[in-house]
């Protein structure tokens, strides 16, 4: 049962990394959709932020609606809708029906990533929990670099409709494998008791919001950051030894690296690692634009993409020490997913406006400040419980 469990937790996993690829799979190819269909860049703009929109706006609706009708019925629900919509884009060149399969996408898109963390809570073996999580965190920098790998294999032999058909195939084979191993596997009682007493509003307590509000704050800091990085990167005199697009490969490293780092420690462990690197994030931030060093730059933007991997997924692995069924899991993935939404609609103007009122380093103390105000948050995370060990399942 352990390894089917694990099985199952993997090919989750996969097809989370496709989902992922969903959401990030219209940057790759924006010249091509423009020479080709002759798409303008503010119907792009939308094609491409339209998920990102329907998830800020509904997440935390759609958490609760999803606790009504089960995590597991909710995430199969979502995989279907996520893969039709990904096989209607496949042939569309019409600007309304693409933004028609664009919309279908996104409603499958905010269901599975509601879901399918708080199913993993459910189903992984209690030493896998907070690593599986962990991984989980990083699933759209994982996915954004799939797109760009899948695009670069696949746009040279078979074209802006084969990119699109592999992107749906994919998500679509690992989608079907998951649901089929988890109909195998037996739902967890609801009578196990929560890993926290229910205190405010949703079920959950305190510290569910508390750390939401670290990850809204985490993303309206790190988002911009690779917004306009590849900008800064390009205007300065001396360049980098990395691109920007290299440098943003360091993300998925600090997702995959936290599963490690969490996997047997204390729960509140994965709460104050959060907080040391939204630390580390704001440190990293400030030498890339306050120093005029490039190796030093090149060093700073290294660790704040390292440390934005481990916030993404430190977040996700301290779910296990919030709730512990499905359906409380759900509306504590809905909290963490409203906030991030608001971040990817909110931060990227505010920084604009920042950087064109104050400059590169103006753009720099705006990022520490708010990666401090999700210190603060974080804190206010650790000091609502004392630490306790994750318990063994052998």
């Amino acid at each position: 049962m352990a390894l089917r469990r694990t099985a199952t937790v993997i090919l989750i996993l996969l097809a989370g990394f496709y989902a992922g690829g969903q959401l990030g799979k219209i940057a790759p190819v924006v010249l091509l959709l423009r020479e080709q269909h002759g798409y303008s860049l503010t119907y792009l703009g939308w094609l491409t932020s339209l998920i990102g929109l329907f998830v800020a706006v509904a997440a935390l609706p759609v958490a609760f609606a999803i606790r009504h009708y089960g995590v597991r019925l909710s995430l199969n629900a979502g995989a279907v809708l996520l893969f039709f919509g990904a096989l209607f884009l496949w042939p569309t060149t019409d600007q309304f029906l693409a933004l028609f399969a664009r919309g279908i996408e996104a409603v499958g898109y905010v269901l599975v990533v509601i879901a399918a963390p708080a199913v993993l809570n459910e189903i992984a073996p209690e030493r896998l929990k907070a690593p599986a999580l962990a991984v989980w965190g990083g699933f759209v920098p994982i996915g954004y670099a799939l797109a760009n790998y899948q695009a670069d294999a696949v746009l040279p032999g078979f074209g802006l409709s084969g990119f699109y058909l592999s992107m749906a195939l994919g998500y679509g084979l690992f989608g079907l494998l998951s649901a089929a191993m988890l109909a195998t596997l037996p739902r967890v009682s609801s009578s196990a008791p929560a890993a926290e007493p229910a205190r405010r509003f949703g079920g959950l307590p305190a510290r569910a919001y508390w750390l939401s509000g670290a990850f809204g704050f985490y993303v309206i800091a790190s988002l911009p950051m690779f917004t306009f990085l590849p900008t800064y990167v390009g205007s300065l005199d001396d360049r980098l030894a990395l691109s920007a697009a290299a440098i943003a490969l360091f993300v998925p490293v600090g997702n995959i690296g936290t599963g490690f780092l969490v996997a047997g420690r204390l729960r509140n462990h994965t709460a104050s690692l959060t907080m040391f690197a939204l630390v580390a994030l704001a440190a990293g931030t400030a030498a890339v634009f306050l120093v005029a060093s490039p190796s030093v730059q090149l060093a700073g933007a290294i660790v704040f993409s390292l440390s934005s991997g481990v916030v993404g997924s430190a977040v996700f692995a301290t779910l296990p020490a919030i709730v512990r069924d499905g359906q409380s899991a759900s509306i504590a993935m809905g909290a963490i997913a409203q906030t991030g939404g608001i971040g990817t609609v909110i931060g990227p103007p505010i920084a604009g406006f920042v950087i064109e009122a104050y400059g590169w380093p103006g753009l720099s103390v705006y990022v520490v400040i708010v990666c401090f105000l999700g210190v603060a948050c974080a804190w206010k995370a650790v000091e609502q419980r004392g630490s306790r060990p994750v318990e063994s399942n052998t």
